[in-house]
């Protein structure tokens, strides 16, 4: 006889589906300990492991398989489209009813899908720092591309002060004079100062970048 325990993932709770023999009991969980230890006890009335099923809804299903995984519970783990797929197969049955848990329990029954291959909790480490490594490059693609587009009204000479060298030397130059106006209002010997703490500078090397910034902020002509 085989139990089977469809469970609908959402950001805060989930709703979960014991189907038996037919039978169906539904409840709610919060995605939570409150929440998981209940799913735990319900699932540890039966002898032997149930199957459960349930949709791979990134961030908000990742703490729920982390529990399934940390009692060695087996389930299995369904791409958004074939789940979708198989609920919607589900549904011509009683197209009113939209209760995926329920339809996810039913597919699990009928199908018979294998229990996802178990990976080592290292592995789902890395993919989260994989993923946070592209947003963080990601976010410092656009920060740079802002950063481009406001110097074109600024100080578009400032960005061949380096011959497109973009070191942290660049960026410090950029902090300390984001207008041509900066520099203007400046002498020689003063912006020498500024800069000659530079990585690999000093105040000889500084003086030359200074009469050459203050060059540059001479030429340019701001749109602000």
């Amino acid at each position: 006889m085989s139990i089977v325990f469809g469970i609908d993932v959402s950001s805060r709770d989930s709703s979960v589906c014991v189907l038996q023999s037919g039978a169906t009991r539904e409840y709610k969980i919060t995605n939570d300990t409150i929440g998981f230890k209940t799913l735990l006890i319900d699932l540890k009335e039966y002898a032997e492991h149930p199957q459960i099923i349930l949709e791979a809804t990134g961030v908000y299903s990742r703490r729920i398989t982390r529990f399934l995984d940390e009692y060695d519970y087996d389930y299995v783990l369904l791409n958004p489209l074939k789940a979708k797929k198989e609920i919607n197969q589900g549904l011509r049955r009683n197209k009113t009813d939209r209760n995926d848990a329920y339809h996810l329990a039913l597919a699990q029954d009928q199908n018979q899908h294998q229990p996802n291959r178990k990976e080592p909790e290292v592995y789902h480490q890395l993919q989260s720092l994989s993923r946070a490594y592209e947003e963080l490059t990601h976010d410092i693609i656009s920060s740079k591309n802002r950063l481009h587009k406001y110097l074109q009204l600024t100080f578009p000479e400032l960005e061949t002060i380096f011959n497109n060298s973009r070191g942290v030397n660049y960026w410090y130059l950029v902090e300390l004079f984001p207008h041509c106006q900066d520099v203007r209002n400046l002498e020689v010997s003063t912006i020498a100062k500024q800069i000659k703490d530079f990585k690999g500078y000093g105040i000889n090397r500084a003086q030359k970048l200074a009469i050459k910034l203050k060059h540059l902020a001479d030429l340019a002509y701001p749109a602000v």
